[in-house]
């Protein structure tokens, strides 16, 4: 099963991925490491689904990004509003909360089921889109986010990329 595959390390200042199934992509690492510094910028002691959603919106760049943007998400807007209530408590063992856990479980099944060769960015989105309840679902229903347009139109910019 594929979220097996996937576990975190945070014996040391970075929460750091492995992938054992579907590796993440350079650009996937680099959104998970700025996930871990905005989990530390707010003072939280692990990575949850906010920070994960803050921080592909901080990436800037590719077709989540833009989807995510089209909805009026914005860095400056999501920061504000953890730094306002915190992040949600979570039992986090290795770093990684539940919610985020699960959102990496997600984009590894969505990368397989797309044929994707790596999780990329786009893939933690459709995982955030899909998660039923969690901090990045709070946000959504805060900023009213319509999650299923969203998902959407990601899979149709995603099916209209070039192999």
């Amino acid at each position: 099963m594929t979220g097996d595959l996937i576990s975190a390390d945070f014996s040391s200042p970075e929460f750091t991925p492995k992938g054992k199934g579907k590796q993440f992509s350079k650009k996937a690492q680099s959104v998970l490491a700025l996930a871990s510094e905005e989990s530390r910028r707010v003072g939280s002691d692990h990575v949850g689904s906010d920070h994960l959603l803050l921080a592909l919106l901080a990436y800037g760049e590719g077709s989540g990004f833009m989807a995510l943007s089209s909805a009026g998400l914005t860095a400056e807007v999501v920061r504000a509003r953890i730094t306002a209530i915190g992040s949600a408590a979570e039992v986090a063992s290795n770093g990684y909360g539940p919610s985020m856990r699960n959102i990496l479980r997600l984009s590894s099944l969505y990368a397989e089921t797309l044929r994707d060769p790596e999780i990329e960015p786009e893939h933690f989105v459709l995982g955030l889109l899909d998660k039923v309840d969690g901090p990045a679902m709070s946000l959504f229903r805060h900023f009213a986010v319509d999650t299923e347009r969203v998902k959407t139109s990601l899979l149709q910019t995603m099916s209209h990329k070039s192999p």
